[in-house]
């Protein structure tokens, strides 16, 4: 999902079997306690994996990215707040094999420029590339500069559960988050210049399997930092113990903060342990503080938290 600033307006894109695995959209109007969606419309016939999607202020376009016909591919739309026009698909690059997933895409601000990156599970890589957006309307597109690779080839080092967020204390750069195989949680950030990407090196948040579905990542523009919520190690049914930490950035150098225990709430008590959590992290400058989605341990039910930095420590609330 994204919000569209123009029209105050929350765009929801996905792909599932009631649409025939067809990507679809719709839009969300937010008052006090609800959201309001219109009818989902379908963006084109064909089915789709891995997707994601972002705004980018500067063009005014939604932009989402996904694996179609075995391709990472992008398509750009027009809203006038209630519909989307969406123009022609672009491919973002034909490296790598015929199965992606973990798509990210976030907008590059002040910019008409939007930075993707995504998983290769054939070959066992995570690249990155960034995309010019032109156009508008049915005339919308995007061309995209030439994808490096984030991570070694192979099945013991490529990123899963990929999260990216923009830089906005540093600029000009990204920072992804991964886990690799069952050794290490990575924190790096790359550099853009154009549409040239430089990766810095990756430092290892923690030594352990990532588990499931566990990897958040979202960015304090209050602070200057972003937060980064991981699990680690199958403890109790399907959850992992779940920790965070501060990312700081000096250049592309990331210096992480002091691992802190995620707080949550697991039977009615505090409980470190979480099951699913990925792309379920968003900072609100309103509150000053990070809001955090997780499910129980059971898969079953869900719950919201929060979490502040102050310097580079976080703390969760106590539920």
């Amino acid at each position: 999902w994204c919000y569209d600033t123009v029209n105050d307006k929350l765009v929801l894109v996905f792909s599932n079997s009631a649409y025939s695995s067809y990507p679809a959209y719709t839009i969300g109007s937010v008052t006090t306690n609800a959201v309001s969606w219109t009818t989902p419309t379908v963006i084109f016939s064909r089915t789709i994996n891995a997707l994601g999607c972002c705004y980018n202020a500067t063009e005014d376009r939604i932009v989402m990215a996904c694996q179609d016909a075995s391709l990472p591919k992008a398509i750009s739309g027009t809203s006038d707040g209630s519909t989307i026009t969406w123009g022609s698909v672009a491919t973002i690059t034909t490296t790598g094999g015929s199965t992606w997933s973990f798509t990210n895409l976030v907008e590059w601000p002040g910019t008409s420029k939007v930075v993707w990156c995504a998983t290769d599970n054939t070959n066992y890589t995570t690249y990155t590339a960034c995309g010019t957006l032109s156009g508008s309307g049915a005339s919308a597109t995007s061309t995209w500069g030439t994808e490096i690779a984030v991570t070694a080839t192979g099945s013991s080092t490529y990123g899963r559960l990929v999260q990216m967020c923009y830089d906005h204390g540093t600029g000009d750069q990204v920072i992804l988050t991964y886990g690799v195989s069952t050794t290490n949680v990575y924190a790096v950030a790359v550099a853009i210049s154009g549409t040239t990407m430089t990766s810095g090196t990756p430092v290892s948040a923690i030594s352990a399997s990532m588990g499931q579905y566990p990897n958040a990542l979202a960015y304090d523009t209050d602070n200057n930092k972003a937060l980064m919520v991981y699990g680690a190690g199958v403890t109790s049914g399907n959850a992992t113990i779940s920790y965070s930490r501060v990312i700081s950035t000096t250049g592309s150098v990331i210096t992480l903060g002091t691992q802190a225990d995620f707080i949550g709430v697991v039977g009615g008590s505090p409980s470190q342990y979480a099951y699913g959590f990925l792309r379920a992290l968003t900072y609100s400058s309103h509150s000053s503080n990070f809001v955090f989605m997780y499910l129980n341990t059971t898969e079953e039910d869900g719950f919201v938290t929060t979490v502040s930095i102050s310097g580079t420590t976080n703390t969760w609330s106590d539920n």
